[in-house]
């Protein structure tokens, strides 16, 4: 286990912040994890739990990162986010982005958090993930190759916002693509 309070990762290649293998914890509370730069191997994640491992982020900014801000990757591996801003993350060559993302069986939940100036995306869930939003802010999501969805559900992936506002976006606000994917939306505005 790894805690990080009041503590600023700046510019790391790769990946800033990860957790990686069944058991291995990471917890940030007011940090800051920004400017991160893509590298060989990886393309300059922020947050990532991988392999089973997790991380918590608490009244934290994840700014300026390249590919995805948060990720969540493989089965048993989690993110939870409380508080955090997740702001401006870019794409990198052709590879689709956002602000947080579960994916291949990863799970992600954000509460009372805000989503902005994500490309591509800000929330996503794809093959056969999770991702839950409570009382978060999706907003200003920035088309890349065309494409835009502030939050997003395909290859099997499950996305439920409750109590959130998604505005402001310009593209689709909501997008759910491929059978088997699902976006339930509970006591939400959508602008």
């Amino acid at each position: 286990s790894v805690s990080l309070s009041r503590s600023t990762v700046v510019g790391a290649a790769g990946v800033a912040v990860r957790s990686a293998h069944v058991g291995s914890t990471v917890t940030l509370t007011d940090s800051v994890v920004t400017s991160t730069l893509p590298s060989d191997l990886q393309l300059g994640h922020g947050l990532v739990a991988v392999s089973g491992g997790s991380v918590t982020a608490i009244d934290t900014a994840v700014t300026n990162c390249w590919s995805k801000a948060v990720t969540a990757l493989d089965p048993g591996s989690s993110v939870d986010l409380e508080r955090v801003v997740v702001d401006g993350t870019r794409s990198v060559g052709d590879t689709a982005t956002g602000g947080a993302v579960a994916e291949e069986g990863g799970k992600v939940v954000a509460r009372t958090s805000v989503f902005t100036r994500n490309e591509a995306s800000g929330l996503a869930a794809l093959l056969g993930s999770e991702l839950t939003a409570e009382h978060c802010l999706i907003s200003g999501t920035r088309e890349f190759l065309g494409f835009a969805a502030a939050v997003f559900a395909v290859s099997g992936g499950e996305v439920t916002l409750r109590g959130c506002t998604v505005a402001s976006n310009p593209g689709a606000g909501l997008a759910v693509a491929t059978a088997g994917s699902m976006l339930t939306v509970e006591r939400s505005l959508v602008a």
